[in-house]
């Protein structure tokens, strides 16, 4: 009777090799497979290049945040991040224009950001185009942006522009939603010395006073 290959341990080594060898190289042709779709998903999606930019903006990489921007761009060229983030760029170079238009381009294409916001009135007041600025705090208003910075901004550039009753009325309404704020109460008190109200100006100074000593107190 003819001999089971099986009971020839060497040809059940060998079987089990060549199985072991396959199983191996499928599973190394699957993890290349894999390795690279998840790397053609990373380069198709435009987050990728966002979050580098990113990375390289808080690093002040100017260089490299304007690469990573071109190419999410070209991925996503109706995507608002791109232009936020090259607006911030700008904005740090003090580059005040192209910074607005790069955040203009942001709010057109739908981003809520409020620091966006924020940040592309203070460019107008950068400029000292400020009734631009008060038109542009009063429209952001108007969306639902509640950030006591929005008040401050406008009530600086009332002051600039000598109107001091409207100036007084954007910094209490400031003071109303961040009330220990120092430099609020600095700016309130001078407008109110502006228009000639002493009583009120010192009454923000005794406040300010008793703020900062309760501020120093609390960091002890």
């Amino acid at each position: 009777m003819a001999r089971s290959p099986f009971k020839n341990t060497r040809v059940v080594f060998l079987v089990w090799g060549v199985a072991l060898a396959v199983l191996l190289l499928a599973g190394i042709a699957a993890n290349v497979a894999l390795a690279q779709y998840v790397r053609h998903v990373r380069e198709s999606d435009p987050r990728t290049y966002l979050q580098e930019a990113q990375r390289l903006l808080d690093r002040n990489d100017f260089a490299g945040v304007a690469a990573q921007i071109d190419i999410a761009l070209q991925k996503a060229p109706d995507n608002p991040e791109p232009y936020r983030l090259r607006g911030l760029m700008l904005f740090r170079l003090k580059h005040w224009q192209e910074a607005y238009d790069c955040f203009q381009q942001a709010i057109q294409r739908g981003s809520r950001v409020e620091d966006l916001y924020l940040k592309a009135l203070n460019s107008l007041m950068q400029m000292k185009r400020r009734e631009e600025a008060i038109a542009f705090g009063k429209w952001c208003l108007d969306q639902g942006y509640k950030h006591w910075t929005f008040h401050l901004y406008m009530g600086q550039t009332y002051q600039a522009l000598g109107k001091y009753p409207e100036a007084i009325a954007c910094y209490e309404r400031a003071l109303e939603i961040h009330p220990n704020e120092l430099f609020l109460m600095e700016h309130l008190a001078q407008a109110y010395r502006n228009i000639g109200n002493t009583e009120k100006a010192e009454a923000m100074d005794r406040r300010m006073a008793e703020t900062q000593a309760l501020q120093e107190r609390l960091a002890q």
